[in-house]
Parts: structure tokens; C-alpha cells; sequence
């Protein structure tokens, strides 16, 4: 199941139920995540003027039982993330100039602040939080938290930005886009920061936001031409092959094991 966001002004939410079926537009929104039994997704929605973010839903897959698991602060909330037990979800909230990563129940209790960031990642075993800090400007560190806000450390910084880790099956490393010549590619590092290494690479068009495959050999990232709308894409990590998926950006995967 793939949803993406189609590129519109206040974003479009469709979904893929299969490799080669037709997608189906599901609820206006962005930056979809699907739980890990399937069932629901989880996304936010652009404020009313289109900037900034409102709050954040829970939908069924098959469109029925829309629910508002937030309520707007500041600036909103978004990238919604479900945790491997399908029971807590990771997101981010907006301040005026800050960010802040909170953890909550799936039906959006019990909200917890952890750790100042973005784009947070649960890890495999749901115990860590995977996520990003920007200085501002072009420089993003990547960093790891335990799921209860301790033990906070950074793994690398990276000099070009936005930055969408996400982690290897494992747990044990995390692969990161990264700039390379006049593109992004894909990047793969240990999480105490050794072993930094190029993943993948295309020469014809720049890589962003991976998801590995429960088995490491595939992933799913967007694609981007020039002057071209981006593709998300299949791409076998050994033999660099590619397969297109479908027109859009922020994939979000339920990979059958």
C-alpha cells in the first residue's frame, strides 16, 4: 500500500494497493503514514491560507472513519509517524520559529513532548526516535533519541537540506540523502556515525526520501528530473535497477514480508 501526495496547493493523499494497480485519491492531505496492520493512515493537512500546517487525522484505508487526533498550536502539526506496535504515533509540532517532536497515543492521547527536531523515524524495535536539526540555514544533523526523550546523540551532520532519514532493518545504520555533484543521492552510515558510505546514486536524476524493504535489498524513493514532476521508484539496492511506482512525493510503505 503506497499512499503519496499528489502536487497540488493543499496536497492530495492517494493510495496504492498494490505494485502495478491504479491509485485511488483517498482524503485532501499530506505526508501520509500507514499503520502497520494497514488498516488506518495517519496525515496532516495544510493550514486554511495554505501555509503552515493544521492539524493532524487518522483515516481508515478504505477512506471511512476520518478522526482529528490533534488540536492546532502555533504553527500545526505534521510528518506523522506510526510505531511498530501500531499503538503510538511520533509527529512534530510547529512553533513560531521552533519545532518540537512529540510522541501520543494513536487516538491522540496522552501527547509527550521528547526532543526539539523534525522528521522523526520510530526505529525497528521502537525504542529509538530517528530525526533531524537544522541550524537555519544549509547545515541538518541527524541525530537518535530514546522513545522516552533520554539519551539524546547526533550521528552526522549533512551540508544540504531537507534531510529524510530512515532507518535500515537492523536498527543498526540509517541511510540519509545527501548532495553529490548537482544532485542528492542516497547515503548509508552506522548509527554511532562510522562507515559512512554512497548507496545509491543516479546520474540522471537526484534521489530523496527512502524507505528500506524489511529485508534491505529494495527501496522506495522519490526521483527527480530536471524539469520534470517527481516519480516515486523502486529501486533494487545490488543491481541499482529501477521501477517506477507512481507521480508524487512522500511515500509512505507497507511492505509485505
Amino acid at each position: 500500500m503506497l499512499p503519496r501526495e499528489k502536487i497540488l496547493p493543499l496536497g492530495e493523499v492517494y493510495v496504492l494497493d498494490s505494485y502495478n494497480s491504479k491509485s485511488r485519491h483517498l482524503v485532501l492531505g499530506e505526508f501520509p503514514a500507514i499503520s502497520p496492520d494497514g488498516a488506518r493512515i495517519a496525515y496532516c493537512e495544510r493550514a486554511g491560507d495554505g501555509r503552515g500546517y493544521g492539524p493532524m487525522y487518522v483515516i481508515n484505508a478504505d477512506g471511512s472513519g476520518r478522526k482529528q487526533i490533534t488540536n492546532v498550536k502555533h504553527a500545526g502539526e505534521c510528518f506523522p509517524q506510526w510505531s511498530p506496535d501500531g499503538l503510538r504515533i511520533v509527529f512534530v509540532e510547529f512553533g513560531d520559529h521552533t519545532s518540537t517532536i512529540r510522541v501520543m497515543d494513536s487516538d491522540g492521547q496522552n501527547p509527550k513532548s521528547i526532543t526539539s527536531g523534525s522528521h522523526p523515524k520510530w526505529s525497528p524495535d521502537g525504542k529509538g526516535i530517528l530525526f533531524t536539526r537544522s541550524d537555519g540555514g544549509t547545515n541538518v544533523s541527524i541525530w537518535v533519541v530514546n522513545a522516552d526523550g533520554t539519551e539524546v546523540h547526533k550521528i552526522t551532520e549533512v551540508n544540504y537540506p531537507p534531510v529524510n532519514p530512515s532507518w535500515f532493518p537492523d536498527g543498526q545504520a540509517i541511510a540519509f540523502e545527501q548532495k553529490l555533484n548537482d544532485r542528492t543521492a542516497i547515503y548509508e552510515v552506522n548509527v554511532d556515525g562510522t562507515n559512512l558510505h554512497l548507496l545509491q546514486s543516479n546520474d540522471q536524476v537526484a534521489l530523496y526520501a527512502q524507505i528500506l524493504s524489511p529485508n534491505g535489498k529494495f527501496l522506495v524513493a522519490e526521483a527527480q528530473a530536471t524539469r520534470s514532476l517527481p516519480m516515486v521508484v523502486l529501486i533494487e539496492v545490488s543491481t541499482h535497477r529501477a521501477w517506477p511506482l507512481a507521480r508524487g512525493t512522500n511515500a509512505n510503505l507497507l511492505w509485505n514480508k
